[in-house]
């Protein structure tokens, strides 16, 4: 009992004379895990997550303090401070650094086995917690970073995640050029090794790592001691996201079993004898308008519960082309819509590449501007970027009232169009496009298209926003997606397209392309709202109401696309669950293969 007591004193004296660290020095709002190296990564990270009853989980995502994102000259670079959101996006950009120059060598890159990212072996791991399913993922680095102790370390996940949904991120084994180990910040070194933060404002955060973070991460086969950044961070609700586009979509669905649109025509041009089109038509269409206002910058109308709804009607430009291999065709011909590229123009439609589409496939392409992210709507971009930063991305409004058009638009080609003169062949006998059958039976005077079946095809963001259309629109039976991807802040830094906008960002709000990569990875939750990837799972699994039975969808990559990343696309496809052909010079992880010809 004596030599018991004695020792027990000596390991006493022993632990008590062992030095404790100082409190870390941080300023108010400070994630410590960084130790004040850096007082916002890493992210997304529910230290950021307070509650809010108004919200539909409950929760809300605050900076405050040093923690805040500013642009270069002080002013708020916060999108919580225009929109509030319940949570982070299921398809994150998830953004750290350890503070140092740190090599990628080992870690799981863009063209790796995305299933290396599912081993416990992996520097990197997402884990789902209450499931501790491993997320695949790769690891980018922004290619746009000056300082090589500052770039911007991404975990890119490339399969669905879930709303509502708590996930821990670890990170181990990374070195430096040397191949040397990295040590763990200091705000982190000390949660894992259970010494004081000595910081009021985060007495509870070792409790909570010690509760929630270490037992998801030892139950994942991970060692405490080789970890140098772990954090978690719960995704949002689905329905902050897609309420409103939900909303608008069953209005103008309902608005259309009441009304016919009005349709007049501008122009109808036809060409000469060496153009691939027959016609070309101009005209506007009569809809509803589910904006404030029918101008670039408008939000959208709601009721006194907050809800979307109608504010009259508006005019929206359409073009048509009509293909000059319909002229000798004695049957009508088919309907597709075209969704034009980024922050363009539906005169794209008239361009080589759509008219030589139309005419290969004998179809009236028909196009109008993606409201919200068509040419004009730029300028009111670029200025809230130098203005109001957190509202730059308040153009994602109008797309849900370009959804809205499209639908109205799909109408008009089922109900009206086709009762135009300028979309049906002349009566005058031997005219051009009056065709005789072989039976003797004349087609003067009627549709150059059946009204009974329409289609889309999207080049690059008519890809994008394509795929949201393809969830909304009950129309559309067949989609062609080409060249475009799924989620925004994936395709951002890699995607040509994005460079003018980017450049914007780095003039006016941020030059720094580490504090940069902050701003453009909290975008993703804004995004969100009209993100392909949002509405994946409603276009051939959960369909909505009215979707037709027999939707199809094609996705067409570009290999080695420079402007929209084939990862975004490969990944578009994991969401739909739409399988690779085969033959194919690629193989991308995670897609099932089937080989042509096929249908389906």
């Amino acid at each position: 009992m004596r030599v018991f007591a004695i020792l027990s004193l000596a390991i006493a004296a022993c632990e008590a004379s062992e030095p404790q660290p100082p409190p870390l020095d941080l300023p108010a709002g400070c994630n410590p895990l960084m130790g004040g190296v850096d007082c916002f990564l890493p992210y997304p990270s529910d230290v950021y997550l307070v509650p809010d009853s108004s919200l539909p989980s409950g929760k809300r995502v605050e900076h405050t303090g040093a923690s805040k994102l500013m642009t270069d000259d002080g002013q708020t670079a916060d999108f919580g401070d225009w929109r509030p959101f319940d949570g982070f996006s299921k398809n994150p950009t998830i953004m750290f650094s350890l503070g140092t120059e740190t090599s990628m060598e080992g870690m799981v890159r863009m063209d790796d086995a995305l299933d290396g990212s599912q081993s416990s072996a992996s520097k990197t791991l997402l884990i789902e917690a209450e499931t501790g399913r491993l997320v695949a993922h790769f690891v980018d680095e922004d290619p746009r970073a000056d300082d090589p102790n500052r770039v911007p370390l991404l975990i890119r996940p490339m399969e669905p995640m879930q709303a509502r949904t708590r996930y821990v991120v670890a990170v181990k084994g990374l070195v430096d050029s040397e191949g040397v180990i990295l040590p763990a910040p200091e705000g982190f070194r000390r949660l894992r090794d259970k010494q004081a933060l000595g910081v009021a404002e985060w007495d509870s955060l070792a409790e909570r790592y010690e509760s929630a973070v270490f037992p998801v991460l030892e139950t994942a086969g991970l060692d405490r001691s080789d970890l140098q950044l772990a954090w978690d961070f719960t995704t949002g609700s689905d329905e902050q996201l897609t309420d409103d586009m939900f909303a608008i979509r069953d209005l103008a669905l309902e608005w259309t079993q009441n009304n016919d649109p009005v349709v007049s025509i501008r122009d109808v041009i036809e060409r000469d004898e060496e153009d691939r089109a027959w016609r070309i038509v101009r005209g506007d269409i009569e809809g509803p308008l589910y904006m404030e206002r029918d101008t670039q910058g408008a939000a959208i109308h709601r009721n006194e519960l907050g809800q979307p709804s109608q504010n009259g009607t508006a005019k929206f430009r359409f073009i048509a082309v009509i293909p000059r291999r319909l002229i000798n065709r004695f049957e009508p011909g088919r309907v597709v819509h075209f969704g034009h590229g980024f922050f363009g123009s539906p005169s794209e439609v008239e361009g080589g590449g759509a008219r030589g589409i139309a005419e290969a496939t004998e179809s009236v392409f028909v196009a109008i501007r993606w409201k919200g992210m068509a040419e004009l709507d730029a300028a009111v971009m670029v200025a809230d970027m130098a203005d109001n930063p957190p509202q730059l991305l308040r153009f994602g409004d109008r797309v849900h009232q370009a959804m809205a058009n499209w639908i109205v638009t799909s109408d008009a080609v089922t109900n009206v169009l086709h009762m135009l003169p300028a979309f049906q062949r002349p009566t005058e006998p031997e005219s051009l496009g009056l065709v005789i059958s072989p039976d003797g039976l004349s087609n003067a005077g009627q549709s150059v298209y059946d009204p009974s079946f329409q289609g889309y095809v999207g080049i690059s963001q008519g890809h994008i926003l394509g795929g949201v259309l393809a969830a909304l629109n009950p129309h559309l039976s067949r989609m062609v997606l080409n060249v475009g991807g799924a989620a925004f802040t994936h395709m951002m830094s890699r995607a040509g397209p994005f460079n003018s906008y980017l450049a914007i960002i780095e003039t006016v709000i941020q030059p720094d392309p580490f504090e940069r990569q902050k701003i453009l990875t909290t975008m993703a939750r804004v995004f969100d709202r009209f993100d392909p990837a949002t509405y994946a799972p409603y276009v051939l699994n959960n369909k909505l109401p009215g979707s037709p039975e027999d939707k199809r969808v094609l996705l067409q990559v570009g290999y080695a696309d420079a402007q929209v990343p084939d990862f975004a696309s490969y990944f578009h496809a994991r969401l739909l669950g739409v399988p690779l052909t085969e033959p194919t010079p690629m193989r991308p992880w995670g897609l099932d293969t089937v080989t042509l010809p096929m249908s389906g």
